[in-house]
């Protein structure tokens, strides 16, 4: 049986790089559709009947929407299990472990970038308070994710796709202003995805959609 039709929808620096990352690790066949945040193409009624919440990314799985990056990268993750995503064969404690990076990626981190960088998009009300508390937060979880990168260099003590999650948060915490020079192991986090021919590849198609887009 072979893999199914892959249809991407992706805006170049958005929390979709991920599930791109996923697919280029994986290497697994795939296109694009890219959603213009900047022309708020995620608003329209026909984008909308695929993502009900009006996000990226999207997968189209044989014409049939996957929404989420957790999902999007479960999935690419069944069909390639050897190619790194995600440890070959893991434990039960590593199946725990997954579990709890995912979730903190997903439920902890980035709702608390998303205040810091964006806080128009969690209230109607003052921005600030916002900021500060998303910032406040943050730092705790810094402190947590150094920590644990400081004992092997991982999250999972190999490379793996949480690693790419925690990177583009980093990425997201820098442009709402949050610094990173007291986590030296989050501040290199970048430098050593650059080994992963998957993570180079990401960026590559990255940089080619982010010119088009904003050319």
């Amino acid at each position: 049986m072979g893999d199914p039709d892959l249809k991407l929808y992706h805006f170049p620096k958005a929390c979709s790089r991920v599930s791109v990352c996923a697919l280029e690790m994986a290497e697994v066949p795939y296109t694009v559709e890219v959603v213009n945040l900047l022309q708020r193409a995620q608003l329209d009624p026909a984008y909308q009947t695929l993502s009900p919440f009006g996000k990226v990314p999207v997968m189209l799985v044989d014409g049939q929407p996957l929404i989420e990056n957790s999902g999007i990268i479960a999935l690419v993750a069944a069909l390639r299990p050897s190619a790194g995503v995600f440890p070959a064969t893991p434990s039960p404690r590593m199946v725990g472990e997954i579990a709890s990076g995912m979730s903190i990626c997903v439920g902890t981190l980035h709702p608390l970038v998303r205040g810091l960088a964006h806080p128009e998009r969690v209230t109607s009300g003052e921005r600030e308070p916002v900021k500060t508390k998303s910032r406040e937060l943050l730092s705790k979880v810094f402190d947590y994710v150094e920590r644990k990168l400081e004992e092997r260099d991982w999250w999972l003590g190999q490379p793996s796709i949480i690693d790419v999650y925690v990177d583009w948060i980093v990425m997201v915490a820098q442009y709402g202003g949050y610094s990173v020079d007291n986590y030296p192991r989050l501040q290199g986090l970048e430098t050593r995805l650059g080994a992963l021919p998957g993570y180079r590849k990401m960026q590559e198609k990255e940089q080619a959609l982010w010119t088009r887009v904003t050319a």
